[in-house]
Parts: structure tokens; sequence; C-alpha cells
């Protein structure tokens, strides 16, 4: 089986397309390979102590944290920053968070799922380029972590694909591996008049489908004609310290519509760069206001402490509706 690092350097990206991320500089040309995703914690056993640690920035300067116990939680016990011209890395403190899988390899030779272990992320879903006429990818499932090398500078012709890391005992050193993490993202769409969930390794949507089910339709009814609609994405953490790491999930609600809530009275949410919120009115038309109310707002939630973020207040095509949803929910609970 090859190492993940050694087809991590076979890869370079140019400086244009990074993702905050800590990199191996390649070359002279500007060529960095992906090494670690910033902002995602890993936890490790030593000698039966649990660690964790994390690649992070402090504005524009990269660190290296160590924490004592799982999940990163608490002060460090290291809070190291990087120097990138003598360690050969490169920092990317800005840019899009990068798409991550995370392996776990155990330290006996048994092949058992037991005693000290080390976790690693690895960044993918990243085009990389590898020379003048070939480039490469980094992707993974639930049970591997694999290498795609493609005949073209821009991942579109592949020419073989190589697993690199995969759930399982490995017969080389008879120890014991496995994928934790990975990125997934879905999106709801239409096969015709038929609506259908779609889901795919990693983020943005791309690729072939790992999930590509009929939508049940019980309590619902779709609409795959018609216009666009408006629309807000928001991402809430998982993390209770209020941090903006670790799982996250996202949500797209539709905006900019007038919902009857009643014989007498209808609502409508609306979106900003900073906060969800629905309008109650005191007629059918959304014509008299009533009142508006806050449904998800970016900072922290003091009641349960954890972070959430409106990502975007736009416009796209979704196109599934359905009157048992958290809309209408929240519009009744305002009575």
């Amino acid at each position: 089986m090859l190492t993940l690092l050694a087809i991590i350097g076979l890869f370079k990206i140019s400086s244009s397309a990074l993702c905050k991320g800590l990199y191996i500089v390649t070359d002279e040309d500007g060529g960095r390979a992906p090494v670690f995703p910033f902002d995602v914690c890993f936890d490790a056993v030593s000698s039966k102590i649990d660690v964790s640690g994390k690649y992070a920035c402090d504005g524009t300067t990269p660190y290296q944290y160590a924490y004592l116990g799982h999940g990163c939680s608490g002060s460090p016990i290291v809070s190291q920053p990087l120097n990138d011209t003598d360690s050969g890395f490169d920092a990317e403190c800005s840019g899009s968070k990068c798409s991550y899988a995370i392996f776990r390899q155990y330290e006996n030779t048994d092949c058992e799922q037991t005693g000290d272990y080390v976790e690693a992320p690895v960044v993918t879903n990243e085009c990389i380029k590898i020379n003048a006429t070939n480039s490469g990818e980094i992707s993974c499932s639930d049970t591997n972590i694999r290498t795609t090398i493609y005949g073209d500078a821009t991942c579109g012709t592949e020419v073989r694909t190589e697993t690199v890391f995969e759930t399982g005992c490995d017969k080389d050193d008879n120890t014991y591996g496995e994928v934790l993490e990975f990125d997934v993202s879905i999106k709801y769409a239409c096969d015709g008049s038929v609506p259908y969930q779609k889901g795919y390794a990693g983020h943005g949507c791309s690729g072939d489908t790992i999930i590509n089910q009929a939508f049940d339709l019980d309590g619902a009814a779709a609409e795959c004609s018609g216009t666009t609609c408006s629309y807000a994405v928001f991402r809430t953490y998982e993390a209770t310290d209020c941090s903006q790491s670790g799982d996250y999930i996202e949500a797209p609600i539709i905006t900019n519509e007038c919902l009857q809530v009643n014989s007498t009275h209808s609502g409508e949410i609306s979106c900003s760069e900073t906060n969800i919120r629905t309008t109650i009115y005191g007629d059918t038309t959304c014509g008299t206001e009533l009142r508006t109310e806050k449904m998800f707002e970016t900072g922290c939630d003091a009641d349960d402490n954890t972070y959430g973020e409106v990502l975007e207040c736009a416009g796209c095509k979704i196109k599934i509706y359905t009157v048992f949803t958290a809309i209408f929910a929240a519009l009744y609970s305002l009575f």
C-alpha cells in the first residue's frame, strides 16, 4: 500500500487555488502540496494518555496546538508558531476551509482496535498539479482514502486510481486502521418530474453520487418546474464551546415567499448577511406587518453554546417543498 505522504509528495498546487491549510513547498516555481487542513482536531492515545492536536492560524501566523484529552478543548499545553522558512512548509491562513478526511492508525500488531493510536487529517477534493502534463486528487469514502491520477493538468482525463488507506487490517504490518470522518454534501434535485436526494463525498456536490434516492413524498409536494427560489444557507457547528471548528451541518431555507399561515394570517422568511428572520402579517397577502422575530443569527447560541453563521443570502434552484418543515413550525410557534 502506498503511503499517503509519498503520494502527497508528488503533488503541487498553485497559490491561487489554496484552501486554508499547511502545505509542503515542492519547488521554486510556487508549487505546493497540501499536508494538513487548518482548524481540524485530531486525537491520539500515547502510552494510554489521551491527547489531541490541530493546526490553526492566529491572524496570519500558523500554529501547532496540542491538548491533554481528546477534542482540542480547554487551554493547549503546546502552542507553537510554525516557522515556514525553516520547516519547508507554507501556510494559507485565508481562503475557504479545506475538504478533508480523518484516518486512525492503531499501533498494536495484532490487528485489533485497542491501545495506542494516532489520527491524521488529510486534504481532499483539491485538484493538484503534479507536472506539466499530469494532475491528481485525493478523495475518500467511509471505507477508504484514494488518489486519482489524471492525464492533464486540470483533473479531467482519469488515468488510474489507487487506494492509499483503507479501513481494516493491513497485512503488511498487521495493524488496524480506519477512516473516521469525511466531508459530505447533499442536495435535492429533480430527475424529470421525480425529486431525488443526492449525496456526495466531499463538499460542493460534485463528482459521482454516493446516495441517489428518490425522495419520499409522504406529507410533501415537489415542484420540478417553475422559477428559481430565493434562499439562505446557514451553518451550525456541533462543538459546544462556541468555536467554528469540527463537525457542522449546513441547511438551505427558502426566503422571500409569502406563506399563508391560516385563514387570517401570513408569514415570510427573509435574510441578511447576519440573520434569518420571520415576519408575521395580519392578512393573507403579507401586507400588514405585525411582528418580526429572528430564527437564526450569526454568533454563539447562549442556549446550547454552539456557533452558527449565515453563509449565503441569495437565490438558487431549491425545488423540494414540504408542509411539515421547520419553516412552518417556526411560523406557527409565533402564535
